[in-house]
């Protein structure tokens, strides 16, 4: 299920109102009473906040209550934001390049419609095509969904998106990672709790695997490589810089190349998607079209 992007941006934008207030001198006491609800001030100004409502992942909030320990939340709450004004830009242009291929498969319901029913088709009828089709869309989407969560990789073998896919899922494993790490959390500790947010099956079985050679203590990128948890080129961001002592930094970097080529990837399925489906639907309508009025002008003849 994608996030909403509105949800996304507000967090964010809440996130750097604490941040700046933070930065700014206001007390915790005085930023959790400017929102309606209960304070929490005994447990600290993040557990307050998510009291208040505020949406956080278990890794977000555990990074934000290191990272409030250590004094650095206001850095730490920027960088959350960033991060989800940066996933709300890419859903919401995703979403919106599903308009037209949506719009299509509306229209192309209709023209059934429409013809059906001026060839005298049972208005049930209709109906039930009309809602089979969606059966089948939302079938697909489904079958997509659990073949993605698969343990075994077959999910990497959809044709156009494999790189889109492990996109997906090391993204989210960089971003937890690299905030429970620049946080102040041990390696050790912090990629245990970082591998649990990987939505890809064959990723985070992958990572498990990984992860057990790091806690016998295998250097990470080693680890990560040994099962190609993973890309080439995320490994070649991270592994000199893990040998320099570095990888605070390099995470960084692996996360900025995985968002521009997620980015980059989902606009080009956008596109195939839009594509395909626009080449379905039409040949659909010229069919229907040709069809109708091929058995109409067959019953003038008669």
């Amino acid at each position: 299920m994608l996030p909403l992007p509105g949800r996304d941006e507000s967090l964010a934008l809440r996130l750097e109102d604490t941040a700046s207030a933070l930065d700014a001198g206001v007390t915790a006491e005085a930023i959790l009473r400017k929102t309606p609800g209960t304070p929490c001030l005994d447990r600290g100004l993040v557990a307050g906040l998510i009291e208040q409502g505020l949406a956080l992942s278990t890794t977000e909030q555990i990074t934000l209550e290191l990272a409030e320990s250590s004094g650095s939340l206001p850095v730490a709450m920027r960088r959350l934001a960033e991060r989800r004004h940066l996933r709300a830009q890419l859903v919401g242009d995703l979403l919106k390049s599903l308009r037209y291929p949506l719009f299509l498969l509306v229209f192309a319901a209709f023209v059934f419609s429409f013809t059906a029913a001026l060839a005298g088709t049972s208005p049930l009828f209709i109906i039930g095509v009309i809602i089979g089709g969606v059966a089948t869309l939302l079938l697909v989407l489904l079958a997509v969904r659990a073949l993605i969560r698969r343990p075994d990789a077959k999910g990497s073998r959809l044709p156009g998106v494999r790189g889109l896919i492990e996109d997906v899922g090391e993204l989210p494993y960089l971003e937890a990672l690299h905030g429970l790490y620049a946080a102040g959390m041990e390696l050790q500790k912090a990629h245990p709790k970082a591998l649990r947010v990987v939505p890809v099956g064959f990723i985070r079985a992958r990572l498990f695997a990984a992860d057990r050679s790091l806690q016998d203590g295998k250097p990470l990128t080693e680890a990560l490589a040994s099962t190609q948890a993973l890309g080439t080129e995320t490994l070649s961001i991270l592994a000199p810089a893990e040998q320099a002592g570095d990888l605070e930094a390099a995470l960084q970097r692996a996360i900025n190349r995985r968002q521009h080529t997620l980015g980059r990837r989902a606009d080009r399925a956008a596109l195939l998607l839009k594509i395909t489906i626009s080449g379905i639907v039409f040949g659909f309508i010229i069919w229907r079209i040709l069809s109708f009025y091929l058995g109409y002008f067959s019953m003038l003849r008669h």
